[in-house]
């Protein structure tokens, strides 16, 4: 499994972002991934509440399909 670490440099000092527009901004498709920020998960319905700061550890890791 690959794990998308997210660049959280982008986010100016002393502000937050949403992580759903952090995703977006990166062409991570948040419908597709499960997203820890600083070791916690962050459930799917409050990707749009979770506010994100420089320099927070955030990585993606994709869900994989199969039969």
């Amino acid at each position: 499994m690959s794990v998308v670490v997210v660049d959280t440099e982008c986010i100016p000092e002393k502000t937050t972002k949403p992580l759903v527009r952090l995703l977006e901004e990166q062409g991570i498709d948040a419908a597709f991934v499960m997203v820890r920020v600083n070791g916690a998960v962050v459930r799917r319905e409050d990707y749009c509440r979770c506010e994100v700061s420089r320099g927070a550890l955030v990585k993606a890791y994709p869900f994989v399909g199969g039969g």
